[in-house]
């Protein structure tokens, strides 16, 4: 089989210890049961998060992949039609971290989500601590979480969330530029955005989170702050 280098998140791969045989001198070949590799194919697959397909890495078919059986792929993974695959960033809900399974989030509606999530941000001081900036589509810490954005086609167009090479457990395509808009129907105007002082290519920077980045990332006080991010009483009050 080509070697194939790159890197991958490490929950793509699961370590398994198997059998040897060396009944060809020189040329050693494992041993793996059908029932196992078929067992070991579905935790694989059923351990994927929504947006793990854009990281999965494509191999070029060969004669050595996909093992093949009578013509036919196998150990291929895949969802009845009825039903969504985990790959595919299309659910309709998600449960928020801090609320639980009672407080569903609806995916589809993306201001809803940044408004549910920024509410916490915002009123929550349960979460995270002071020296911490959060993801604010999941609300880990951000460190676990990489937005990086792209910009769209056009001289006047605005930045979208770059899906193939961001990382989130909710991530969801969004434009920033109309998110960041804010209405009394729609009052969050949290959105990530680029940091003007971080080195190019790094993560985006979410707009409530700017404050802290600037005072822990590169330990600027107030007066220096090459943004400011204010929110008025009217708009805090819309979240509530």
């Amino acid at each position: 089989m080509e070697f194939m280098r790159g890197s991958v998140p490490g929950r793509f791969a699961h370590p398994i210890s198997p059998s040897i045989s060396v009944r060809m001198p020189g040329k050693p070949t494992y041993l793996l049961e059908s029932s196992f590799l078929v067992l070991l194919a579905s935790t694989l697959y059923e351990e994927l998060f929504p947006q793990d397909h854009c990281e999965i890495p494509v191999m070029k078919h060969s004669l050595f992949f996909p093992y093949q059986h009578e013509g036919k792929a196998c150990f291929v993974c895949q969802e009845d039609k009825a039903t969504d695959c985990p790959g595919n960033i299309r659910y309709e809900t998600l449960d928020c971290s801090v609320c639980g399974p009672r407080v569903q989030v609806n995916q589809s509606n993306r201001q809803h989500i940044l408004e549910h999530m920024g509410m916490h941000i915002l009123f929550n001081s349960t979460i995270g601590n002071n020296s911490q900036e959060l993801c604010h589509l999941c609300l880990c810490p951000s460190p676990m979480c990489r937005l990086n954005l792209k910009k769209g086609c056009g001289a006047t167009a605005g930045y979208n969330i770059n899906i193939n090479s961001s990382t989130c457990i909710n991530l969801v395509q969004f434009n920033c530029t109309t998110a960041a808009c804010s209405s009394d129907a729609s009052p969050s105007s949290n959105v990530p955005i680029i940091c003007p002082l971080c080195p190019a290519k790094s993560p985006a920077v979410w707009t409530y989170n700017l404050c802290m980045h600037f005072w822990e990332q590169h330990k600027l006080p107030d007066a220096q702050f090459p943004l400011k991010v204010q929110l008025s009483e009217s708009k805090k009050h819309g979240m509530c």
